[in-house]
Parts: structure tokens; C-alpha cells; sequence
């Protein structure tokens, strides 16, 4: 089930995802080949964003490989570069743990994203599967499966998981943590570049479509609502408890 976006203005403040999806997003527009999408001026602002980092390979971009190997080394752990070329996203999967044979692989990976639409990151950590079968001496087809997904800090991914928000914080000062819970969120009429998806969440919206091709009923470890109180609650606010009394049966 796919929630709408959505929070409690008096006690907590996501106005700046908000903010920064409609810069760069048109809310309404169609996707085809008669659509002004395309001409929209903030889409065009954010393909600019989006090619100096990733095709251009900025300065931001060394500093997001500088990054990539210093977690690296405190996870004492190799890496795979994620990032896609029309994504308005860094990403890498850190590779905690991986089981190989000729007939299946195991692995379980870090997934960090550090956003081009705003100072927005976010991580979880993926459990996935393969069948290999082989072919022939030269080919082998594997099927690929995600087992679940761990949303916050738990159990064997708790140290790579906080390990990384502290060095990302150290790496890119003022960037936030958008908690799995607000990014599985989808906002109607939103429509991106780089995804012919019709439905899009704050997700696809922020990093990228990865997540697109899990099923939706993939099980989910931790708590989705991790960070929500941390990064997005005004500060000197409380929400108010609801008091239910119950009142002794009336005497006769």
C-alpha cells in the first residue's frame, strides 16, 4: 500500500523535500511525446545539475569517491558504484558480506544515496539472492531476487548503517536523513525525467528508481519511521496525548 505524502505541520517540518521536489519537478504534466514536461525551466535546471556531476565529474563528484573510500575502509569492506546517468543521485553499495558458489550467490550490501535535488541522503541495507545457472563453459544466467530490506539501524547492519550517516554528515555538512517511511511516499502527478513510471515517489523523485523493481510486499527490517523525530521534528513541540478515562457503570 503506497502512501500519499504527507506530515503534521505543527509538530514536525518536511516542507524543505516538498520545496525541493517542485523546484526542479512539474505536478501535473504528462509524460509523452506531446507533453511540455520536457520544457519545464526547473527539469532543465536539474539535467544541467545532474550532467556537471555525474558526466562532467566535478569536484562534488571527487568528494562523493573521496567518501566512497574512507567508508570503505572503516567498513573494511569492497564497493559498487551505483550511480545512473539521468538519476539526480550519488549512490554506492557497500558490500558487508557476500556467500559464493557455482550454483548461488548471497550477499548482503550497504545502500547509500546522496541526493543532486537537495541536501537529502538516505540509507538501507539490502539483502539479495541468485540463482546461477550455467549455460554453457562461457555464460551463466543468474536470477536475482531481493530478500529484504533493513530501514534503519538493525541488528548486523547497525554499525555500517550509523557509520555511514556519520561520515556522510562529515562529508557533506547540512545534508538530512529522509527516513524510509517519507521517501516510500508517493506525491500525485509527479513525473521525472529519467522513469516512465507513472506513480512516483519522493524516492525517484530525490535519488533514483532502484527501489522501483523491489516488490512491494519485500519484507522490511527495522523501523521505517527511523530519523523522523531526529531531522524533521520542530523543536519545542509535542504532539498531544489523546486521554480515554473510563468512568465506573452507573448505581441504580
Amino acid at each position: 500500500m503506497k502512501h500519499v505524502f504527507n506530515f503534521n505541520p505543527d509538530t514536525h517540518n518536511l516542507w524543505p523535500i516538498y520545496e525541493a521536489i517542485v523546484k526542479y519537478y512539474p505536478i501535473g504534466l504528462r509524460r509523452d511525446e506531446h507533453s511540455i514536461l520536457f520544457d519545464y525551466p526547473g527539469l532543465k535546471d536539474l539535467g544541467k545539475i545532474v550532467g556537471d556531476v555525474v558526466h562532467y565529474k566535478n569536484d562534488f563528484y571527487k568528494s562523493w569517491l573521496t567518501f566512497q573510500d574512507e567508508l570503505s575502509t572503516t567498513l573494511n569492506c569492497e564497493f559498487e558504484g551505483t550511480t545512473m546517468g539521468q538519476a539526480p543521485s550519488l549512490s554506492t553499495d557497500f558490500i558487508i558480506e557476500k556467500t559464493e558458489t557455482d550454483r548461488f550467490i548471497i550477499t548482503k550490501k550497504l545502500s547509500v544515496h546522496l541526493s543532486l535535488v537537495g541536501k537529502f541522503y538516505t540509507v538501507y541495507g539490502k539483502d539479495e539472492s541468485a540463482i546461477v545457472e550455467k549455460q554453457n563453459d562461457n555464460f551463466s544466467h543468474r536470477y536475482n531476487a531481493t530478500n529484504s530490506l533493513t530501514v534503519s539501524p538493525y541488528m548486523e547492519y547497525e554499525q555500517p548503517f550509523k557509520a555511514a550517516q556519520q561520515l556522510i554528515e562529515q562529508s557533506f555538512p547540512g545534508y538530512q536523513y529522509i527516513p524510509f517511511g517519507v521517501h516510500s511516499m508517493i506525491i500525485n502527478g509527479l513525473r521525472v525525467r529519467y522513469s516512465d513510471e507513472e506513480i512516483c515517489s519522493v524516492y525517484v523523485a530525490l535519488f533514483n528508481d532502484f527501489l522501483n523493481s523491489v516488490p512491494e510486499l519485500t519484507y522490511k527490517r527495522g523501523n521505517n519511521r527511523y530519523g523522523y523525530e531526529e531531522y524533521w521534528r520542530i523543536p519545542n513541540t509535542e504532539d498531544q496525548d489523546i486521554i480515554v478515562s473510563i468512568s465506573p457503570p452507573p448505581t441504580r
